[in-house]
Protein backbone atom coordinates (compact mmCIF):
# COMPACT_ATOMS: atom_id res chain seq x y z
CA UNK A 1 0.00 0.00 0.00
CA UNK A 2 1.24 3.47 -0.79
CA UNK A 3 1.70 6.05 1.95
CA UNK A 4 -1.57 7.72 0.95
CA UNK A 5 -3.67 4.57 1.29
CA UNK A 6 -5.18 3.44 4.57
CA UNK A 7 -5.14 -0.12 5.81
CA UNK A 8 -8.12 -1.86 7.32
CA UNK A 9 -9.29 -0.21 10.55
CA UNK A 10 -7.35 2.99 9.91
CA UNK A 11 -9.20 6.24 9.57
CA UNK A 12 -8.48 9.90 8.97
CA UNK A 13 -11.12 11.02 11.46
CA UNK A 14 -10.29 11.59 15.10
CA UNK A 15 -13.60 10.28 16.42
CA UNK A 16 -12.75 6.63 15.88
CA UNK A 17 -12.42 3.81 18.33
CA UNK A 18 -8.99 4.92 19.56
CA UNK A 19 -9.91 8.58 20.01
CA UNK A 20 -8.86 10.23 23.25
CA UNK A 21 -10.61 13.11 24.91
CA UNK A 22 -8.59 15.74 26.77
CA UNK A 23 -10.10 17.99 29.40
CA UNK A 24 -8.02 20.93 30.60
CA UNK A 25 -9.19 22.65 33.77
CA UNK A 26 -7.71 26.02 34.72
CA UNK A 27 -8.10 26.73 38.43
CA UNK A 28 -7.46 30.21 39.84
CA UNK A 29 -5.97 29.71 43.31
CA UNK A 30 -4.98 33.31 44.02
CA UNK A 31 -5.08 33.56 47.85
CA UNK A 32 -6.42 37.12 48.10
CA UNK A 33 -9.26 36.39 45.67
CA UNK A 34 -10.37 33.34 47.65
CA UNK A 35 -10.00 35.26 50.92
CA UNK A 36 -12.26 37.99 49.57
CA UNK A 37 -14.81 35.41 48.41
CA UNK A 38 -14.72 33.74 51.82
CA UNK A 39 -15.49 37.05 53.56
CA UNK A 40 -18.35 37.79 51.15
CA UNK A 41 -19.71 34.30 51.58
CA UNK A 42 -19.67 34.56 55.38
CA UNK A 43 -21.77 37.75 55.23
CA UNK A 44 -24.19 36.29 52.67
CA UNK A 45 -24.50 33.03 54.59
CA UNK A 46 -25.37 34.90 57.77
CA UNK A 47 -28.05 36.91 55.94
CA UNK A 48 -29.46 33.75 54.36
CA UNK A 49 -29.39 31.89 57.69
CA UNK A 50 -31.45 34.66 59.30
CA UNK A 51 -33.94 34.36 56.44
CA UNK A 52 -34.11 30.58 56.94
CA UNK A 53 -32.30 29.78 53.69
CA UNK A 54 -29.31 27.60 52.86
CA UNK A 55 -25.86 28.85 51.90
CA UNK A 56 -25.62 30.02 48.30
CA UNK A 57 -22.49 32.17 48.45
CA UNK A 58 -19.49 31.80 46.18
CA UNK A 59 -17.53 28.60 46.70
CA UNK A 60 -14.48 28.60 48.92
CA UNK A 61 -11.21 27.18 47.64
CA UNK A 62 -11.69 23.81 49.35
CA UNK A 63 -15.08 23.39 47.65
CA UNK A 64 -13.58 24.37 44.29
CA UNK A 65 -10.83 21.78 44.76
CA UNK A 66 -13.39 19.12 45.72
CA UNK A 67 -15.48 19.94 42.63
CA UNK A 68 -12.39 19.80 40.41
CA UNK A 69 -11.48 16.39 41.85
CA UNK A 70 -15.02 15.12 41.29
CA UNK A 71 -15.10 16.37 37.70
CA UNK A 72 -11.65 14.95 36.94
CA UNK A 73 -12.55 11.56 38.38
CA UNK A 74 -15.85 11.53 36.47
CA UNK A 75 -14.04 12.24 33.20
CA UNK A 76 -11.81 9.24 33.87
CA UNK A 77 -14.83 7.06 34.62
CA UNK A 78 -16.57 7.95 31.36
CA UNK A 79 -13.84 6.35 29.27
CA UNK A 80 -10.48 4.89 30.23
CA UNK A 81 -8.88 6.68 27.27
CA UNK A 82 -9.86 10.14 28.56
CA UNK A 83 -7.02 12.38 29.67
CA UNK A 84 -7.00 15.30 32.08
CA UNK A 85 -4.74 18.22 32.79
CA UNK A 86 -5.27 20.70 35.63
CA UNK A 87 -3.46 24.02 35.44
CA UNK A 88 -3.26 26.29 38.46
CA UNK A 89 -2.92 30.06 38.30
CA UNK A 90 -2.09 32.33 41.21
CA UNK A 91 -1.28 35.94 40.45
CA UNK A 92 1.53 35.80 37.91
CA UNK A 93 2.42 32.19 38.78
CA UNK A 94 1.23 29.28 36.64
CA UNK A 95 1.85 25.56 37.10
CA UNK A 96 0.56 22.22 35.91
CA UNK A 97 -1.06 20.67 38.98
CA UNK A 98 -1.98 17.38 37.33
CA UNK A 99 -0.30 15.36 36.03
CA UNK A 100 2.80 16.15 38.07
CA UNK A 101 6.18 15.85 36.37
CA UNK A 102 6.89 12.58 38.18
CA UNK A 103 3.81 10.91 36.68
CA UNK A 104 3.73 12.62 33.29
CA UNK A 105 5.19 9.63 31.46
CA UNK A 106 2.53 7.36 32.95
CA UNK A 107 -0.28 9.74 32.04
CA UNK A 108 0.82 10.07 28.43
CA UNK A 109 2.40 6.76 27.46
CA UNK A 110 0.94 3.92 29.55
CA UNK A 111 -1.85 1.96 27.97
CA UNK A 112 -5.10 2.03 29.97
CA UNK A 113 -4.98 -1.76 30.19
CA UNK A 114 -1.85 -1.43 32.36
CA UNK A 115 -3.01 1.34 34.63
CA UNK A 116 -6.78 0.85 34.66
CA UNK A 117 -7.36 4.47 33.68
CA UNK A 118 -5.43 7.41 32.34
CA UNK A 119 -6.68 9.47 35.28
CA UNK A 120 -5.35 8.30 38.64
CA UNK A 121 -7.71 9.63 41.33
CA UNK A 122 -5.10 9.45 44.09
CA UNK A 123 -2.47 11.23 42.00
CA UNK A 124 -5.10 13.77 40.94
CA UNK A 125 -5.97 14.55 44.57
CA UNK A 126 -2.34 14.73 45.62
CA UNK A 127 -1.27 16.78 42.61
CA UNK A 128 -4.00 19.36 42.95
CA UNK A 129 -3.68 19.80 46.72
CA UNK A 130 0.12 19.92 46.66
CA UNK A 131 0.17 22.17 43.61
CA UNK A 132 -2.37 24.60 45.09
CA UNK A 133 -0.32 24.82 48.30
CA UNK A 134 2.90 25.45 46.34
CA UNK A 135 1.29 28.07 44.11
CA UNK A 136 -0.36 29.86 47.03
CA UNK A 137 2.93 29.90 48.94
CA UNK A 138 4.83 31.31 45.95
CA UNK A 139 2.15 33.90 45.27
CA UNK A 140 2.02 34.95 48.91
CA UNK A 141 5.82 35.15 49.13
CA UNK A 142 5.85 37.52 46.16
CA UNK A 143 3.43 39.89 47.88
CA UNK A 144 5.16 39.81 51.29
CA UNK A 145 7.64 42.62 51.93
CA UNK A 146 11.18 41.33 52.30
CA UNK A 147 13.19 42.02 55.44
CA UNK A 148 15.82 43.83 53.38
CA UNK A 149 13.33 46.35 52.03
CA UNK A 150 13.20 49.62 53.94
CA UNK A 151 10.11 50.05 56.08
CA UNK A 152 8.08 53.23 55.96
CA UNK A 153 7.94 55.18 59.19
Amino acid sequence: ASSGERGEGQSDDYGGENARELLVIVLDVTPWAWGEREMRRAVQDEQRRKAGKRSMGPANLEEAIAATLALGTAVGCLDRQNCLSVVGVSGSETAVLYPRKSSLGHAVHDAPEWSGSKIDARALDEGIRLGVAELAARSTARTQPTSSSPSKQ
